[in-house]
Protein backbone atom coordinates (compact mmCIF):
# COMPACT_ATOMS: atom_id res chain seq x y z
CA UNK A 1 0.00 0.00 0.00
CA UNK A 2 1.16 3.29 -0.73
CA UNK A 3 1.68 6.41 1.98
CA UNK A 4 2.57 9.13 -0.24
CA UNK A 5 0.42 12.18 -0.70
CA UNK A 6 -1.13 11.08 -4.01
CA UNK A 7 -2.28 7.75 -2.70
CA UNK A 8 -5.72 8.75 -3.52
CA UNK A 9 -4.62 9.38 -7.36
CA UNK A 10 -2.99 5.98 -7.55
CA UNK A 11 0.69 6.04 -6.90
CA UNK A 12 2.53 3.01 -5.95
CA UNK A 13 5.23 2.77 -3.81
CA UNK A 14 8.73 1.07 -4.59
CA UNK A 15 12.28 0.35 -3.04
CA UNK A 16 14.99 1.83 -4.11
CA UNK A 17 15.90 1.01 -7.74
CA UNK A 18 19.30 0.64 -8.23
CA UNK A 19 18.84 2.08 -11.99
CA UNK A 20 16.84 4.30 -14.61
CA UNK A 21 15.99 0.95 -16.63
CA UNK A 22 14.67 -0.92 -13.64
CA UNK A 23 12.52 1.92 -12.32
CA UNK A 24 11.23 2.11 -15.85
CA UNK A 25 10.14 -1.19 -15.85
CA UNK A 26 8.52 -1.32 -12.53
CA UNK A 27 6.73 1.89 -13.04
CA UNK A 28 5.51 0.75 -16.03
CA UNK A 29 3.95 -2.16 -14.40
CA UNK A 30 2.66 -0.62 -11.21
CA UNK A 31 1.56 3.15 -12.22
CA UNK A 32 -1.33 2.13 -14.65
CA UNK A 33 -2.79 5.38 -14.36
CA UNK A 34 -0.45 8.82 -13.19
CA UNK A 35 -1.35 12.08 -11.68
CA UNK A 36 -1.10 13.67 -15.45
CA UNK A 37 -2.00 11.03 -17.48
CA UNK A 38 0.86 10.43 -18.99
CA UNK A 39 3.04 8.23 -18.02
CA UNK A 40 5.32 8.30 -20.46
CA UNK A 41 6.36 12.26 -19.27
CA UNK A 42 6.27 11.32 -16.11
CA UNK A 43 8.57 8.59 -16.12
CA UNK A 44 10.85 11.14 -18.19
CA UNK A 45 10.88 13.24 -15.39
CA UNK A 46 11.21 10.59 -12.59
CA UNK A 47 14.37 9.07 -14.34
CA UNK A 48 16.09 12.79 -14.60
CA UNK A 49 15.89 13.39 -10.84
CA UNK A 50 17.30 9.70 -9.96
CA UNK A 51 20.48 11.47 -8.65
CA UNK A 52 18.69 13.16 -6.74
CA UNK A 53 16.68 10.47 -5.13
CA UNK A 54 19.67 8.58 -4.98
CA UNK A 55 21.02 11.17 -2.69
CA UNK A 56 17.97 11.32 -0.59
CA UNK A 57 18.64 7.38 0.02
CA UNK A 58 22.26 7.88 0.97
CA UNK A 59 21.42 10.33 3.02
CA UNK A 60 18.95 8.12 5.03
CA UNK A 61 21.20 5.64 5.01
CA UNK A 62 24.46 7.94 6.71
CA UNK A 63 21.97 8.48 9.65
CA UNK A 64 20.75 4.53 9.82
CA UNK A 65 23.81 2.58 8.33
CA UNK A 66 21.64 -1.02 8.86
CA UNK A 67 17.99 0.64 7.46
CA UNK A 68 16.52 0.36 4.31
CA UNK A 69 14.95 3.24 2.24
CA UNK A 70 11.61 2.97 0.63
CA UNK A 71 11.21 5.56 -1.84
CA UNK A 72 7.51 6.54 -3.06
CA UNK A 73 7.12 7.54 -6.24
CA UNK A 74 7.04 10.24 -7.28
CA UNK A 75 8.89 12.29 -4.40
CA UNK A 76 8.47 15.74 -4.66
CA UNK A 77 9.94 16.88 -2.28
CA UNK A 78 13.16 15.14 -2.06
CA UNK A 79 15.23 18.61 -3.06
CA UNK A 80 13.62 20.02 -0.02
CA UNK A 81 14.37 16.86 2.05
CA UNK A 82 17.84 17.05 0.89
CA UNK A 83 18.80 20.79 1.30
CA UNK A 84 16.42 22.25 4.18
CA UNK A 85 16.03 18.55 6.12
CA UNK A 86 17.09 17.91 9.98
CA UNK A 87 16.72 14.99 12.10
CA UNK A 88 13.64 16.55 14.39
CA UNK A 89 13.60 15.70 18.46
CA UNK A 90 11.61 13.21 20.48
CA UNK A 91 12.50 14.96 23.50
CA UNK A 92 8.79 16.01 24.63
CA UNK A 93 6.73 14.42 21.36
CA UNK A 94 3.38 14.03 21.49
CA UNK A 95 0.86 11.57 20.15
CA UNK A 96 -2.17 12.25 18.42
CA UNK A 97 -4.36 9.10 17.52
CA UNK A 98 -5.49 9.91 13.66
CA UNK A 99 -6.36 7.38 11.01
CA UNK A 100 -3.87 5.10 10.73
CA UNK A 101 -1.91 5.16 7.20
CA UNK A 102 -3.21 8.53 7.05
CA UNK A 103 -0.47 11.13 8.27
CA UNK A 104 -0.64 13.91 5.75
CA UNK A 105 -4.46 13.80 5.63
CA UNK A 106 -4.14 13.98 9.46
CA UNK A 107 -0.99 16.41 9.85
CA UNK A 108 -3.48 18.44 7.49
CA UNK A 109 -6.36 18.19 9.75
CA UNK A 110 -4.44 19.24 12.85
CA UNK A 111 -2.71 22.37 11.56
CA UNK A 112 -6.18 23.50 9.82
CA UNK A 113 -7.40 23.73 13.27
CA UNK A 114 -4.86 26.28 14.61
CA UNK A 115 -2.73 27.37 11.52
CA UNK A 116 -0.62 29.46 14.23
CA UNK A 117 0.07 26.78 16.49
CA UNK A 118 1.94 24.25 13.86
CA UNK A 119 3.89 23.82 10.81
CA UNK A 120 3.49 20.49 8.70
CA UNK A 121 7.18 18.69 8.28
CA UNK A 122 7.51 16.10 5.47
CA UNK A 123 10.21 13.52 5.30
CA UNK A 124 11.12 10.33 6.09
CA UNK A 125 10.26 8.39 9.46
CA UNK A 126 12.23 5.40 10.77
CA UNK A 127 10.33 2.19 11.91
CA UNK A 128 11.77 -1.18 12.66
CA UNK A 129 14.83 -0.30 10.34
CA UNK A 130 13.13 0.84 6.98
CA UNK A 131 12.52 4.62 6.30
CA UNK A 132 8.86 5.37 4.98
CA UNK A 133 7.86 8.85 3.61
CA UNK A 134 5.71 10.39 6.11
CA UNK A 135 4.24 13.61 7.73
CA UNK A 136 4.14 15.09 11.34
CA UNK A 137 3.78 18.15 12.57
CA UNK A 138 6.18 20.75 15.14
CA UNK A 139 4.54 23.12 17.75
CA UNK A 140 5.81 26.73 16.76
CA UNK A 141 6.27 27.79 20.31
CA UNK A 142 7.89 24.41 21.57
CA UNK A 143 9.18 22.70 19.05
CA UNK A 144 8.30 19.67 20.32
CA UNK A 145 7.06 17.53 17.48
CA UNK A 146 3.38 15.96 17.04
CA UNK A 147 2.79 12.47 15.32
CA UNK A 148 -0.26 12.06 13.77
CA UNK A 149 -0.45 8.12 13.32
CA UNK A 150 2.19 5.94 14.92
CA UNK A 151 5.36 6.47 16.76
CA UNK A 152 8.25 5.88 14.57
CA UNK A 153 12.31 5.98 16.58
CA UNK A 154 13.13 8.45 14.01
CA UNK A 155 12.27 11.59 11.73
CA UNK A 156 14.26 13.31 8.84
CA UNK A 157 12.52 16.11 7.15
CA UNK A 158 11.69 19.47 6.70
CA UNK A 159 9.55 22.26 8.42
CA UNK A 160 7.18 23.62 5.41
CA UNK A 161 6.50 27.38 5.87
CA UNK A 162 2.69 28.60 6.42
CA UNK A 163 2.48 28.92 2.49
CA UNK A 164 3.71 25.25 1.78
CA UNK A 165 1.72 24.21 4.67
CA UNK A 166 -1.28 25.69 2.89
CA UNK A 167 -0.42 24.70 -0.42
CA UNK A 168 -0.51 21.09 0.97
CA UNK A 169 -3.56 21.12 2.68
CA UNK A 170 -5.47 22.58 -0.59
CA UNK A 171 -3.10 20.15 -3.11
CA UNK A 172 -4.80 16.96 -0.73
CA UNK A 173 -8.27 18.89 -0.50
CA UNK A 174 -8.09 19.29 3.26
CA UNK A 175 -10.45 21.64 4.79
CA UNK A 176 -10.82 22.41 9.06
Amino acid sequence: MCNCPYKYSRWCEIRFFPNADYLESILKRTCPITRSDNLKAELEELVLRIPELEKLSEKLQEISPDSKTIISCLEYNSKEILTRGQLFSLKGAKFSKGTPHECHRNSGKLYLKDPKAYRICIGYALSNYEWFQHTWLIENRSSILVEPTSKFQMYFGFKMTVEESDAFCRELKISS
